[in-house]
């Protein structure tokens, strides 16, 4: 009997070796991609655009990811308070500059899984 079960369960073990499991992809990160520091004239559009990358446990893109963004400190405004991302795990927003000099910064965030940061100082 003992031995039974011991050939059972080595039987089932393998045969979980032969299974593929494909579980939906779940966020794991958010990356800088582009424009993390820059500098930008008063009441100007920043030149670069802020953007992040959104991957999965497998470092995989993922798209239709939901980015909030918000400006953290200075009197800019960024063009949407969230976006989604696209085929390529990418998702942008412009900056544009308020009338006061100084560092502005804007957060990037995904819920679960914290925040990038974007630096951008007004000139």
């Amino acid at each position: 009997m003992r031995n039974l079960r011991t050939l059972l369960a080595l039987g089932f073990a393998l045969s979980l070796g032969a299974c593929e499991f494909n579980s939906p992809a779940i966020p794991a990160a958010i990356l800088p991609a582009n424009g993390s520091t820059q500098e930008v004239n008063a009441s100007a559009v920043a030149p670069t655009p802020l953007t992040v990358r959104v991957i999965d446990h497998n470092q995989d893109e993922m798209d239709g990811v939901t980015v909030n963004w918000v400006v953290r400190k200075g009197n800019g405004t960024v063009s949407a308070a969230s976006t989604t991302t696209d085929d390529n795990g990418l998702s942008s927003v412009t900056f544009t500059a308020g009338s006061t000099l100084g560092l502005n910064e804007v957060t990037a965030e995904v819920p679960g899984l914290g925040a990038v940061s974007f630096s951008i100082t007004v000139k």
